[in-house]
């Protein structure tokens, strides 16, 4: 996990460096102008004291200079900084996602669809903020605090130390709090997947909703659900974090109040001129910012942390692709394959040999395993015992990209994706051309489904269409092995018929799982 959080901000870095230096010099440059504005002020009011109109005049129109500056040419510096960062968290958004891609099967699997999605909408953006904010932050502090330092030693030690003091007085408040707040932070994303992962689970399927009446219970539910957030997490978050910022608006105009009385004090015995109590107003704000933003660092790092604990999920239990690298599959053998999932086995001691252009069938009650040994055929399961070997090689030590170019996958569940039914065809070899694809569409006879749209319910086909338009994606792949998971499932007497006629005709090693009349199609068998 450590090497991962490392990958994690190392990412950061590598994505959003650039950002972060412009944004900390936009930050650098505006309370670099604000101390010397400070400063010209108060020279101003000195002049302004000694009826020295002249130098005066010159120093209003320098400060007249510096706001312009200030209002014009930093926040320029700001914008660049943040339209970098937005075109650059595209390439890290892909980068995460590559990392989600790169998952064991298994374990891209193991949280619900709501938490991956809010990790990587959420999560991910908060992550790219914080390091950016906390990174400039870091930068633009201490060449600040020396720039302060050497302007405000020069009017007052002594008035420089009660300042200093004084705004760091604001500090107090963000550290007394901070792991309280982390804590509510990490809990609040806690109920907010859990809630997503709800929500995900009624959108879904609508449908069931309505025709089992269980729009209350589910209602019900997710009050609950925020009721015990809001009782044990959210009252409470709101309660702190308004108390900090209440606090830290309280202090600061107390503070305020002291460097004016101070200022006075120390002018009253001759210590200062009162051009240097507005100079040490200013540098009062400019101190507040400085505090203002070690308070957000010592806010935000832990929950920055939180984060990046979270994101490491997808940094860890990445597949290893490397292996022996094959181009054909002629062989297939397996000795008492076994697979278990969480020491509940669903495989034990399966043998078969299976060898060139057959078509075999994997039969088998339900439960038996079929489907398991599929997702191993195709490199998705990979902790079995046993023995399975492609071209007498053993399956663990083959590269799986190589072995995933050859193979061709039908699920017993088909997923479309949203686009046109050609554009989802065509996803089984993106370098087909518009003949190939309209050729095996005529093939399956669902050429005039070419332009219908996917959307996201999944409702605009059949379960026979849908079966049809996967079998279509999986042969545009030209595989050497096509494998197909229950491809008699939703298909009516004629869809069936269809697919019987596709098995017999089809010309290429093929392995099926079935438990029906598909059986008499096969040459050899896989009995489970």
């Amino acid at each position: 996990m450590i090497n991962a959080q490392k990958q994690i901000y190392k990412d950061c870095k590598r994505f959003m460096a650039v950002p972060a230096m412009l944004i900390a010099l936009e930050a650098l440059l505006s309370n670099a102008l604000l101390v010397y504005i400070a400063n010209t002020l108060g020279k101003f009011a000195d002049s302004v004291f000694q009826l020295n109109y002249n130098y005066g005049l010159k120093n209003l129109y320098i400060m007249i200079i510096c706001l312009l500056l200030s209002i014009i040419i930093v926040p320029f510096i700001g914008l660049f900084g943040n339209l970098l960062m937005f075109k650059n968290s595209l390439v890290h958004d892909i980068a995460i996602m590559n990392k989600f891609f790169n998952k064991k099967y298994r374990n891209a699997t193991d949280i619900g669809m709501g938490e991956i999605q809010h990790r990587l909408d959420n999560d991910a953006v908060d992550l790219r903020v914080y390091w950016v904010l906390l990174t400039a932050k870091y930068i633009a502090i201490p060449l600040t605090t020396c720039y302060l330092l050497f302007s405000a030693v020069g009017i007052s030690v002594l008035y420089t130390l009660v300042v200093f003091i004084l705004a760091a007085i604001k500090l107090i408040v963000p550290v007394i709090f901070r792991k309280r707040l982390a804590n509510y932070d990490k809990q609040t994303r806690k109920y907010k997947t859990t809630f997503r992962d709800f929500e995900m689970s009624i959108i879904q399927k609508p449908y069931i909703i309505k025709l089992f009446r269980l729009k209350n219970p589910f209602i019900k539910r997710l009050n609950n659900l925020f009721t015990s957030y809001y009782s044990k997490v959210g009252c409470q978050s709101v309660k702190y974090t308004r108390l900090v910022d209440e606090g830290m608006v309280l202090l600061d105009k107390l503070c305020l109040v002291l460097v004016v009385l101070v200022g006075t004090i120390l002018l009253a015995k001759g210590s200062i001129t009162g051009g240097a109590i507005a100079i040490m107003v200013g540098f009062y704000a400019v101190f507040g910012t400085i505090l203002n933003d070690i308070s957000y660092i010592i806010r935000i790092t832990p929950i920055l942390k939180n984060i990046v604990e979270r994101m490491t999920w997808f940094y860890t239990d990445i597949e290893n692709t490397s292996g022996i690298k094959i181009v054909d599959i002629s062989k297939i053998t397996a000795v008492n394959l076994s697979f278990s999932y969480d020491k509940a086995t669903v495989l034990q001691n399966v043998s078969f040999n299976v060898a060139g252009k057959n078509k075999t069938a994997i039969c088998g009650v339900n439960g038996c395993g079929k489907s398991t040994l599929t997702k191993i055929l195709c490199g998705l399961l990979k902790n079995y015992s046993g023995s399975i070997k492609i071209n007498n090689i053993e399956l663990s030590k083959i590269s799986v990209t190589s072995l995933r170019k050859l193979i061709a996958y039908v699920p017993q569940n088909i997923y479309l994706f949203e686009g046109t039914i050609k554009d989802n065809i065509r996803l089984g070899n993106l370098q087909a051309s518009d003949k190939e694809i309209e050729k095996i569409m005529n093939e399956l006879a669902i050429n005039h489904l070419a332009n219908r749209t996917i959307t996201a319910n999944q409702n605009e086909l059949s379960g026979g269409e849908k079966q049809r338009v996967a079998i279509a994606r999986a042969i545009l792949k030209n595989a050497k092995l096509l494998i197909m998971d229950e491809p008699n499932n939703n298909l009516d007497k004629e869809g069936q018929q269809w697919l019987k006629d596709f098995i017999k005709s089809y010309n290429a090693p093929l392995v099926f799982v079935s438990h029906d009349s598909l059986q008499e199609l096969a040459d050899s068998f896989i009995k489970i």
